[in-house]
């Protein structure tokens, strides 16, 4: 889990979580208060040109929006170069924004891919 930047960040918005899924890791963006269950919200990283938007799922008990497998090779490939990532999630009529640090992601994302592998 990597907290947001508080002073970047809108209260809502509170990290980045990446786990272990079925077959690779995957990357949440997380929020309070919880989202409901059957929204779709798009998320984007980045900003300008360089961005990349995103639909997600949101998944129990509704902080977390699960991303598809293009926010693991950003995460892997982008995210490895980067001092923070600025994130932006819109749900229903609702924008959500955030900046997240990176300083060591790159060893702890290593850690956790070897981790997963070994389950």
């Amino acid at each position: 889990m990597r907290t947001a930047d508080l002073t970047k960040s809108d209260p809502s918005f509170v990290g980045l979580m990446v786990r272990c899924g079925e077959s690779d890791v995957e990357v949440l963006p997380v929020v309070i208060p919880p989202l409901p269950p059957r929204v779709s919200p798009e998320v984007s990283f980045g900003e300008g040109a360089k961005s990349l938007t995103l639909r997600g799922t949101v998944v129990p008990p509704g902080s977390a929006i699960l991303l598809p497998p293009r926010a693991t090779e950003e995460a892997r490939s982008v995210w490895r170069n980067s001092k923070s990532v600025a994130v932006e999630i819109t749900a229903e009529s609702e924008t959500i924004r955030g900046s997240v640090p990176l300083d060591d992601f790159p060893k702890a994302l290593d850690a956790l891919v070897t981790a997963c592998s070994a389950r």
